[in-house]
């Protein structure tokens, strides 16, 4: 496993990587970036995550995601698994970011709105058009975290997913 490091010495631990998309973990923190295909099986896995890190952190767990301009919209099965994703147990916050503009942009935000509006979560969900707002939004419902800190963790997945699988 991967560790990187910010600038505050924090660790993100690097749980899975390839050229779709990359996973970490942030203090109590799922940090998702999807930047090619939106998969089931990557949600799926997303799950057992969640379930693992509850062991260190019950109180809850925060899921933060970036789908990147270049990812394509789910399928049907992704779609069932991201709901399935916002049904688990133990989830405290979940916000989802999608930078761009758009007929695109404004279609991934209505997939995720839409997946939200049908599980109708218990907890704090967001989409935003910016990490920063994101960042923002998690760290004001949460003293464990800094929106500096969340800004520099997905930047760094960013960075790592990008160097190792370019455009």
């Amino acid at each position: 496993m991967t560790t990187l490091r910010t600038s505050r010495s924090a660790s993100i631990d690097v749980l899975e990587i390839d050229e779709d998309h990359v996973k970490g973990a942030y203090k109590n923190v799922l940090l998702m970036v999807w930047a090619k295909r939106t998969l089931a099986d990557a949600y799926r896995r997303a799950i057992s995550i969640v379930h693992e890190m509850r062991v260190d952190h019950p109180q809850g767990v925060c899921l933060f995601q970036v789908v990147e301009d270049t990812a394509v919209p789910p399928d049907t099965d992704a779609r069932e698994a991201f709901t399935d994703l916002l049904k688990t147990e133990g989830v405290k916050q979940f916000s989802v970011v999608f930078e761009a503009s758009g007929f695109k942009a404004a279609a991934v935000r209505a997939i995720v709105q839409a997946g939200q509006a049908l599980v109708r979560p218990k907890f704090p969900h967001s989409v935003h058009q910016s990490v920063a707002a994101s960042a923002a939004w998690h760290a004001g419902l949460s003293r464990e975290h800094s929106a500096a800190e969340l800004q520099e963790a997905v930047q760094l997945l960013r960075e790592l997913h990008r160097s190792r699988y370019p455009v």
